[in-house]
């Protein structure tokens, strides 16, 4: 539950991100949340794949794992479009 909670501050920030040029910088301070959203996500699947788990929480993890990692996509994509179209 902690992973969806981290994972889902950014994914609510690039929208803003997206409309507001101007507010791109703000993504790198939100970036952290969602790569340690999935972090988290990943250590759940590692516990669920050990039979700690049912398979609706492996579900949960990958959703939060997938969601996590969104906007280090997007800031990756950003930052390679502005590398080749300067």
């Amino acid at each position: 539950m902690p992973g969806i909670i981290l994972a889902c501050i950014p994914v609510v920030v690039v929208p803003f991100t997206i409309i507001f040029p101007s507010m791109q910088s703000y993504l790198l301070y939100f970036l952290p949340f969602g790569v340690a959203g999935a972090v988290v996500a990943r250590i759940a699947l590692f516990q669920i794949k050990r039979g700690g788990g049912t398979h609706n929480e492996r579900n949960l993890a990958l959703i939060t794992y997938f969601l996590a990692l969104s906007p280090v996509l997007y800031f990756c994509g950003l930052f390679t479009y502005q590398l080749l179209y300067p």
